[in-house]
C-alpha cells in the first residue's frame, strides 16, 4: 500500500489551485488575459473562423450553459453570451486555466462549495426531492422552452416529422430535467443538442428508439473491446455509476468512432435512474501526452459531445502519471472539455496508479475494480460481461412495446439489491449489508418461535420491509454472467429464509468461538510462547 502522506501531496483539486491563486489579487484578469493571449493566427482566418462558429452554434444561447472559456476572445458578431466562440488548444497555457478554474470557484459561495465538495465525495446528492406534480410542471415548461425559446433544432423537427414517440416519452425527458437539477430552461437545450449528436453520429433510426450494440460498426466494437471506456461493474458508496476512461488510443481510432461509442455508453448510464438522480463518476486516466486532444477541431467536437450529455458529472477525476509540463499540458486540454458547472467538479490526482488509486478509494469509489492493471494490461472480464448483458438487454427492448424493458436482466446491481450469489462481492455489497442488519434485528424472534408458522410470518416480514424500501431480490446466472431479478414470491421467501438460516448458525458459531477464546485465555501464553489463534473464516461481519 502506497503512503497516505505521498498520495495526499500529490493530489491537486480546484480548492488548492484557488489558495494558489489567491496570492495574486487580480489572478482572474490576469487568466484571461493569458488565455486570450494564445488565439491563434488562423481564427483570425474570416473561413477558419465561420467553420468553429457553424460547429459550435448549435445551442449555447441565452439557456444553454455559459462559458467562462469565452473569456479568451472577444465577442463576435454582436454576440455576448459565448456562444459562438473557442480557444486554440494547441497552445494553452496551464496558468491561465488553473487561474480560471481559481475564479469560477471563486464565484461560488462556502455553502455551494460545501455542498459540491460533499457531492463529489459521494456523502451528499444535490438532486431536488421529486413529486409527480413538480415532474409535470417541469415537463410542461421544458417543452414551452422548444417551442418558443429554440428556433433552430434540426434533429428534434425531424423526429417531430417522424412521429416519433420515442422522444416525446415521459422517461426519455425526465433524464435531461434530472441532468440539469430541473432547471427547464438548460434542460431544453440539452435536450436539443444531444438530439442533434445522435442525428449526426448515429442517423434518423436513432431519434426513434434506444441505441443498440448492433449500431456499432465494426471499428467501433473493436474500439469497446479494446477496453479504453468501461461502466465499472459495480457503484461508488452512494450507489452512483462509474466510467472509467484510460489509456491511450490508436492512431487508427478516429474521432467519429470515440465520440460514437461514448454516445452509446454515456446513454447506458443516463438510463440508469439511480445515476440519473445522483450523477455519473468520471474517472480519467491518460498513460501518455498523445491521450490529450490537442487538433482544435477535434478538441471541439469532444467538448460539445461533453456539454450535452443526458448525465450530470457529480464528479470527475483526472489521474495523471505524471507532474512535468507535458502533463501540465495535458490537464489543462481536458479540463476545457467541459462546461463551467462541470469544471468545478474536477479533482487532480497526481503519481503512480497505487497512489491515485488510493486517493480515489477516499472518495468512495471501488478501486479494485478499476480495469486498467497495475502491469498495464487491461482486465476484460466485466467488459465481456458487459458486452453479453448489452445484447440480451437489447433483445429485450427490441420486442417490448414503446421501448420498456420488460427483462429480468440486472447489468449493475444497486444499493437497494439483495444479492445471492457465493463469493464475489456478494457479501460486501450494500444491499446485503443492509439485508444481515434487518436479519441480526429478526433473529432472535426468529429463534423463539414456537412453530414453523410463527418463523414464516417472520420471513414475510422481512420481505414485506425490504420491498417496501424499494429493494429487488436478485441471482447471479453464472453460465451468462449476470444478475436475474427474482419476481415469485414463494423464491424470494425460501431465499430469505436460507439466509436466516445461515446467518444464526454463523452467529452461534462466533459466540462459540468467542467464548472458547475468553476462557483459554486466562492460561494463554504461560510458557512464555507466542501463539496464533487460527482465524474463524466460518463468521463474517454483520
Amino acid at each position: 500500500m502506497s503512503n497516505p502522506a505521498a498520495a495526499e501531496a500529490n493530489s491537486d483539486s480546484i480548492e488548492s489551485i484557488v489558495s494558489r491563486s489567491n496570492n495574486d489579487n487580480n489572478a482572474s484578469d490576469a487568466g484571461a488575459s493569458l488565455v486570450a493571449s494564445q488565439v491563434s493566427d488562423e481564427w483570425q482566418n474570416p473561413q477558419r473562423r465561420r467553420l468553429f462558429q457553424e460547429r459550435s452554434s448549435s445551442g449555447a444561447g441565452a439557456g444553454g450553459r455559459r462559458e467562462q472559456v469565452a473569456a479568451v476572445l472577444p465577442p463576435t458578431d454582436g454576440n455576448t453570451d459565448g456562444a459562438n466562440r473557442t480557444i486554440d488548444i494547441t497552445n494553452v497555457d496551464p496558468r491561465a486555466v488553473d487561474a480560471m478554474l481559481a475564479n469560477e470557484l471563486q464565484q461560488l459561495s462556502f455553502q455551494d462549495r460545501e455542498a459540491v465538495n460533499e457531492e463529489i465525495h459521494g456523502v451528499r446528492v444535490l438532486a431536488p426531492e421529486e413529486t409527480p406534480e413538480m415532474i409535470d410542471a417541469a415537463l410542461k415548461s421544458m417543452q414551452q422552452v422548444i417551442d418558443t425559446k429554440i428556433l433552430t433544432k434540426l434533429a428534434y423537427d425531424e423526429a417531430i416529422q417522424r412521429n416519433s414517440r420515442y422522444i416525446h416519452s415521459r422517461r426519455f425527458r425526465l433524464k435531461f430535467l434530472r441532468a440539469n437539477l430541473f432547471d427547464t430552461t438548460k434542460a431544453a437545450w440539452n435536450f436539443v443538442k444531444y438530439l442533434d449528436l445522435l442525428y449526426k453520429y448515429y442517423g434518423p433510426e436513432a431519434l426513434m428508439r434506444p441505441l443498440y450494440y448492433s449500431d456499432l460498426n465494426q471499428a467501433e466494437t473493436e474500439l469497446l473491446r479494446a477496453g479504453h471506456m468501461q461502466l465499472l461493474p459495480t457503484r461508488d458508496r452512494s450507489g452512483r455509476r462509474v466510467l472509467n476512461v484510460f489509456g491511450a488510443y490508436r492512431p487508427e481510432h478516429t474521432v467519429f468512432s470515440k465520440i460514437k461509442l461514448a454516445l452509446y455508453i454515456y446513454g447506458l448510464a443516463s438510463d440508469d435512474e439511480e445515476t440519473e438522480k445522483s450523477g455519473l463518476v468520471l474517472i480519467i486516466a491518460p498513460t501518455s501526452e498523445q491521450q490529450s486532444v490537442s487538433d482544435p477541431e477535434e478538441h471541439l467536437e469532444v467538448a460539445k459531445f461533453a456539454q450535452s450529455m443526458p448525465v450530470r458529472f457529480a464528479a470527475i477525476h483526472i489521474c495523471l502519471p505524471d507532474e512535468g509540463p507535458v502533463f501540465h499540458l495535458v490537464r489543462a486540454t481536458l479540463v476545457l472539455l467541459f462546461a463551467s458547472d462541470q469544471r468545478i467538479r474536477v479533482k487532480f490526482h497526481t503519481g503512480l496508479k497505487m497512489e491515485y488509486r488510493y486517493k480515489l478509494l477516499t472518495f468512495g469509489i471501488p478501486v479494485k475494480d478499476l480495469p486498467d492493471t497495475e502491469d498495464g494490461m487491461v482486465e476484460s472480464s466485466a467488459l465481456m460481461a458487459f458486452i453479453r448483458t448489452r445484447k440480451a438487454v437489447d433483445r429485450a427492448l427490441q420486442s417490448s412495446r414503446h421501448f420498456v424493458l420488460d427483462s429480468n436482466i440486472i447489468e449493475c446491481p444497486t444499493h437497494r439489491d439483495v444479492l445471492f450469489s457465493r463469493g464475489g462481492n456478494a457479501w460486501s455489497h450494500v444491499g446485503n449489508i443492509r439485508f444481515r442488519h434487518l436479519l441480526e434485528s429478526k433473529r432472535q424472534a426468529h429463534s423463539d418461535a414456537k412453530n414453523n408458522d410463527m418463523k414464516s410470518r417472520i420471513i414475510q416480514d422481512i420481505v414485506d420491509t425490504l420491498e417496501a424500501a424499494g429493494f429487488r431480490f436478485l441471482v447471479w446466472e453464472k453460465p451468462n454472467g449476470w444478475w436475474i431479478r427474482i419476481n415469485d414470491a414463494s423464491a424470494i421467501r425460501n431465499k430469505v429464509a436460507v439466509a436466516m438460516r445461515d446467518h444464526s448458525k454463523r452467529f452461534k458459531e462466533r459466540a462459540k468461538h468467542q467464548n472458547t477464546n475468553s476462557v483459554s485465555s486466562l492460561f494463554s501464553n504461560q510458557d512464555g510462547k507466542k501463539r496464533k489463534h487460527p482465524d474463524d473464516k466460518t463468521c463474517g461481519m454483520l
